[in-house]
This record gives C-alpha cells, sequence and structure tokens, in this order.
C-alpha cells in the first residue's frame, strides 16, 4: 500500500527546499570571504559538492580563523545544528514517506493517493526518521539558523575589520554585508 504526503506537506518541504538553498547561497559567499580568496577560487574547491561538504568546510575555516573559546564555543554549536539540519533536510526531500517511515519516495508520492503519511526514512541509514509534525518547523529553523550564522559572522569578522577602516571604506564594506543579510521572518 502506497501512502501521499497532503498539500501542506508538500508545502512545507518545498519551503525545506527553499531554505536549505538560501542557506547555500549564504555559505557560497561566506566561505570564501572566511578565508580571505576570491569567488573563482572558492568554486574551484566546491565543484559538484553539496552542502554537507560545504558545511565541513566553513567548519575547517571558521576553527581555522577564531580566536577565544566563548566565539569558538557558539561556532562550533552553529555548526553542529547545521549538520542536524541538513541530515532532516536530507530526509524531508531524499527520505521514503509512510507511516513510520518505510515507504516511498517524494517523487513517488506526487502521483499518488492522499493518505496521510506519518515520517520520511533514510533508504541509506537505518533509524534516521524525520517526523511530518518536525517537518511543519523545520524550514523555520533553517531559516532561523541562516540568519543567526549570518550575525555571527558580521560580529566576529565583518565589524572588527569594518572599524579599521577610514569612513569612505567603511560605508562600501557595511553596504557589502547588509547586501548579503537574510532578513527575519514577519
Amino acid at each position: 500500500m502506497l501512502w501521499a504526503l497532503t498539500e501542506k506537506n508538500f508545502e512545507h518541504i518545498g519551503r525545506v527546499a527553499a531554505e536549505s538553498a538560501e542557506l547555500e547561497i549564504t555559505l557560497d559567499w561566506m566561505i570564501p570571504s572566511i578565508l580571505g580568496i576570491s569567488e573563482e577560487m572558492y568554486q574551484t574547491m566546491v565543484a559538484n559538492k553539496t552542502i554537507g561538504p560545504k558545511i565541513d568546510l566553513l567548519k575547517q575555516a571558521g576553527l581555522s580563523k577564531l580566536k577565544g573559546k566563548q566565539r569558538i564555543e557558539a561556532f562550533t554549536n552553529i555548526v553542529i545544528v547545521l549538520t542536524r539540519f541538513i541530515k532532516e533536510r536530507n530526509l524531508a526531500v531524499h527520505g521514503k514517506w509512510s507511516p513510520g517511515g518505510a515507504g516511498v519516495t517524494l517523487g513517488a508520492l506526487a502521483m499518488i493517493g492522499n493518505q496521510k503519511p506519518m515520517a520520511a526514512s533514510s533508504h541509506k541509514k537505518k533509524g534516521q526518521v524525520l517526523t511530518v509534525k518536525r517537518l511543519e518547523h523545520l524550514a523555520e529553523d533553517i531559516h532561523i539558523l541562516n540568519r543567526s550564522l549570518y550575525l555571527f559572522w558580521k560580529r566576529v569578522w565583518v565589524d572588527p575589520y569594518i572599524k579599521s577602516m577610514n569612513t569612505k571604506e567603511k560605508k562600501r564594506a557595511l553596504a557589502n554585508a547588509i547586501k548579503h543579510e537574510p532578513q527575519e521572518r514577519g
């Protein structure tokens, strides 16, 4: 027997995919900024990489540059939660949906019935399950974490750098930082 997602469930999965894409965009400009390398060099480093390896690179880049126990702890906590959220995102998008999470792929669900599934499971890693209830909050959690990562980056790397500049340079650097800022949801 096959189970299908509701329209609301598909909406949540779509938002999870959109928020994780936004997070990946944040990583794609933040990592070269932290490393002090060009966009082209960064693109060479991450060619054909998914978001997971980019988070690993963010972790390595951040830990190699950060000073101070509190900053390192705060950054490490962000990366730990990021990693957990991406695992959940992968379950939402690539998992098998059904009551108990042993069902069919998302693509198959788009074409069949309308019974309500309870969970998605990994077809690769036993025991990883994402419930529909958790799915409802995952996109917002990814968005909030993306914004937290940005604010951490700005406070730790950008603000001290801007303070050392003259007025004209400060305006340009601040405008560039603001251009990348993920917006709060109203």
